[in-house]
């Protein structure tokens, strides 16, 4: 059996006859663990400030007709796809806002996303940051 120490997370004994190899992750393991919780306080923190953000996107959309029972304002989402988040309507009627933002022929544009975009992204931001810095005791 041989041993080699290291403290950098390299192979501190291998046995040449059963075939197997033990690790000494040293301070790799813990800071892997720092890590992982610091990811999940991030995204934690991303999520406050999509709501926050889709809050005020639900607040700057425009009244209009009701389809399937429900107003376009009722129906904006938000989620955490691949340490992003995605805010916006859902398939059902993201349709319906883009015809709003954007306007037609013969209905004009009302700009609301814009609007909200400039108005509270901001604000979303400093959000995301306060729950950071919360999470690293800053």
């Amino acid at each position: 059996m041989d041993n080699n120490l290291s403290e950098k997370g390299e192979c501190l004994m291998a046995d040449r006859n059963v075939g197997s190899v033990n690790f000494d992750l040293g301070d790799i393991e813990k800071n892997l663990i720092k890590l992982a919780n610091e990811k999940e306080m991030y995204t934690k923190a991303q999520m406050k400030g999509a709501k926050y953000f889709a809050n005020k996107l639900a607040e700057n959309t425009p009244i209009g007709e009701e389809f399937d029972g429900k107003p376009l304002s009722d129906d904006v989402k938000y989620e955490d796809v691949l340490d992003m988040s995605l805010i916006g309507f859902s398939d059902k009627t993201y349709y319906r806002a883009h015809f709003v933002e954007l306007g037609t022929e013969t209905q004009q544009a009302q700009h609301f996303i814009e609007r909200t975009m400039l108005e509270e992204s901001q604000n979303a931001i400093d959000i995301v940051m306060q729950e950071i810095k919360k999470g690293l005791n800053l």
